[in-house]
């Protein structure tokens, strides 16, 4: 039997709850004009103009000859990857962001977020079980430290630290590959290293810091 004890929202939990409810909504809208416009064109399109299926003859031969460069293309790339390794990690960067804001825009609108609604729904609930949880999404006392807020969501067995602490390694040693932007980066990523190696190691090694 579990108890979870509700308050009012903190202030910047109630702000933010009202900033997605905006948001959520604009993109409904926006979503609801967007689907019946392109439903209303993919149904009269084809009545109104039939030449438009010509245009997909041209996509076959384009196909094919995309297929056939591959080769020709990552035998320039391998060859030439330290002159192109700084483009890269830009086109990289890029296609990262772009593939971020199209998730984001996703899971905002009513289909995503039914679906992602059934994976952090037992997440969120098993969280607000947390005295840290509680802490930090209701005001019903002092807010809990970064460590705290960390220890809430890190693993506690000894498997789990292990790879913890491998991905932390792994994003502090990424910044090596960020041409000047790695020393930045850095400066970034090094406080949030010691708040998340604090969280995984000061119950076992507390004279770690």
């Amino acid at each position: 039997l579990k108890l979870r004890l509700e308050g009012p929202y903190r202030p910047e939990i109630s702000a933010v709850i009202n900033l997605a409810n905006s948001w959520f909504a604009a993109v409904d809208v926006v979503s609801d004009a967007t689907v019946g416009t392109a439903t209303g064109l993919a149904r009269d399109l084809p009545k109104n103009f039939p030449a438009a299926k010509l245009l997909l003859v041209p996509v076959v031969p384009l196909a094919t000859l995309g297929v056939a460069a591959l080769p020709i293309v990552g035998g320039i790339l391998i060859i030439g990857i330290p002159f192109f390794l700084p483009i890269i990690l830009i086109v990289l960067t890029v296609a990262l962001g772009l593939g971020a804001i199209g998730t984001t825009v996703y899971f905002s609108t009513r289909d995503g977020r039914t679906s992602i609604q059934h994976v952090a729904e037992p997440t969120y609930q098993t969280f607000l079980m947390t005295n840290t949880g509680q802490r930090i999404v209701y005001d019903v006392g002092p807010r809990p430290s970064p460590q705290a807020l960390a220890r809430a969501v890190l693993p506690t067995d000894m498997m789990g630290k292990l790879v913890a602490s491998l991905l932390v390694d792994l994003v502090g040693s990424a910044s090596y590959l960020i041409p000047l932007a790695g020393e930045a980066f850095d400066l970034t990523w090094a406080p949030i290293s010691m708040i998340l190696v604090g969280a995984l190691y000061d119950d076992v090694m507390p004279n770690l810091k």
